[in-house]
């Protein structure tokens, strides 16, 4: 008996795979592919490279470190774990200035939060808003919550849900 493992990417396969969500979606959907926790043990720099290339249009991670790990990937990077700060000259920094970071909004608070750092750092800062499962509800009927979005008046840029 060996204390030893051996784990074999298959890189193909990778390629496959994102070739059959690739036809699936048709060609003007956006691929997003979940590599946290260093692509589950795989190496996440080595498998977000092959899965960019395969056509990966962007990639998502736990933590900000998780994300320190992609810096040199040309794909946006989503990282979902809450973030308020960012220290200036590090590879989330850089990432963020080119436009290659992406948030999660959590909360009402966390907007707050998110418009602090992008001020301080200068730039437009893409979000995804977090929504909870409808499995985690005690149903999914829509309802108001403390501290939750509510919808703006229709504007000149937007549409009215009877338009």
């Amino acid at each position: 008996m060996t204390d030893n493992s051996l784990i074999s990417i298959d890189f193909d396969a990778l390629d496959h795979n994102i070739k059959v969500v690739r036809d699936a979606v048709g060609p003007g959907v956006a691929i997003n592919v979940v590599v946290k926790a260093d692509a589950y043990g795989l190496g996440a720099s080595r498998v977000a490279r092959r899965l960019v290339q395969a056509g990966a249009s962007m990639l998502t991670v736990y933590s900000p470190s998780q994300a320190e790990a992609l810096e040199g990937v040309t794909v946006p990077v989503l990282v979902l774990q809450p973030v308020s700060r960012l220290e200036r000259g590090g590879a989330l920094h850089s990432m963020l200035v080119a436009g290659r970071l992406h948030l999660v909004v959590h909360d009402i608070h966390h907007v707050a939060e998110l418009i602090v750092l992008a001020d301080e750092h200068g730039v437009r800062l893409p979000v995804h808003l977090r929504s909870t499962p409808a499995s985690r509800a005690a149903d999914a009927r829509p309802r108001r919550r403390r501290g939750s979005c509510r919808r703006s008046p229709p504007g000149p840029s937007s549409r009215s849900p009877e338009s």
